[in-house]
């Protein structure tokens, strides 16, 4: 890529924010776990900058770095401290250095004073000494840049440190929001589970609903039709309870009459006796002619004294009737009481 430092493209691309977020993923995964691959980073780094600061850049990339240099503050740190250590260099002149012949002492007649002897220092270190004397500047700009290639290694350290830090701490997030994620993907398929099921139970539900309010309104139907029918037929006579007493009769000395309407098929009739002197009883009914129409044998008492039971109207016709009461005793039969009643027509 031209313009771009020596490094690889996807290196800077990644620096410059150029890359997707799949691939910034993946890029990432890869280089955060290799030590190798991470010092190839921070080279590749400090060759953005380098020539960020240089205006080496071009233009597009330039505009991208610029959009993450706002958004971070560790690379706003180390633009600006890229820029102090690029103008604390001066730009030092060879040619201002004294060069010639050094001065020769003049000759002197008289004998030389042979000094008492001092120390001679290296000849690497009397170079330097020299250069220091002649030139002030220089050592002044070489001790600043010495102090600050020293500060700039520690900086670089801590930062390299730091950097590797918010890496980890950056993969560590970025697991834990994707075991979030798929714990809310699983909840989510839980819920949605449920809600299927629930739905499934309440489509069921409205069915059975449905069906019981067809059948409920198919029996209301049939009632409404039974009850037309009913309502149709000829309404079934009642007929009160013919009650005899021992010997009692009407006012006009006649037996008691009943009249028995179209349509009835029994005749209740209830004997209430003086005493209840047996267990069980016989009944014989008669006609006027004394053929007997009806016995029942084995009869017990009712409500205190009283007999019941029920006459098929097809054996009574209009006339007298006569019903003989007797008692079962060990001996046999024993005559209790008779009583008469009248079948009269409409």
């Amino acid at each position: 890529m031209t313009g771009y430092p020596d490094s690889t493209a996807l290196e800077v691309r990644y620096l410059l924010g150029e890359l997707s977020e799949e691939e910034e993923r993946n890029f990432e995964s890869r280089y955060f776990a290799n030590d190798q691959l991470f010092e190839e980073l921070q080279i590749a780094e400090s060759e953005v900058i380098d020539a960020y600061v240089s205006d080496r850049l071009p233009a597009q990339a330039r505009k991208h770095l610029e959009q993450r240099l706002a958004k971070s503050p560790r690379l706003r740190e180390r633009v600006a401290f890229a820029r102090t250590f690029a103008g604390a260099i001066p730009d030092v002149r060879l040619d201002q250095l004294p060069v010639g012949p050094a001065e020769l002492p003049s000759p002197n007649v008289n004998p030389p004073v042979i000094p008492s002897p001092v120390p001679t220092l290296p000849s690497w270190k009397g170079l330097f000494k020299g250069l220091f004397e002649l030139q002030p500047a220089l050592t002044i700009a070489l001790t600043a840049c010495v102090v600050l290639i020293l500060l700039g290694g520690a900086a670089v350290i801590v930062q390299s440190v730091r950097l590797r830090r918010e890496s980890q701490r950056l993969v560590a997030e970025r697991a834990a929001i994707e075991r979030e994620r798929e714990e809310l993907n699983r909840i989510a398929a839980e819920q949605n589970t449920r809600i299927a099921g629930r739905t499934s139970e309440l489509e069921a539900q409205q069915r059975r609903n449905a069906e019981e309010s067809a059948r409920i309104e198919e029996l209301r139907q049939s009632e409404k039709q039974k009850e037309g029918s009913n309502q149709q037929k000829s309404p079934t006579p009642t007929m009160a309870t013919l009650v005899l007493y021992a010997g009692s009769l009407r006012s006009g000395g006649g037996p008691e009459e009943v009249k028995i309407p179209p349509g009835a098929r029994e005749l209740p009739l209830k004997l209430v006796l003086e005493a209840a002197d047996y267990q069980s009883y016989n009944v014989v009914i008669k006609d006027a002619q004394k053929n007997e129409i009806l016995g029942k044998t084995g009869l017990r008492l009712r409500a205190g004294k009283t007999l019941f039971l029920k006459v098929p109207t097809t054996k009574l016709t209009p006339g007298n009737y006569y019903v003989d009461v007797s008692g079962v005793a060990s001996s046999g039969p024993e005559h209790v009481r008779s009583f008469q009643f009248r079948v009269i027509s409409d």
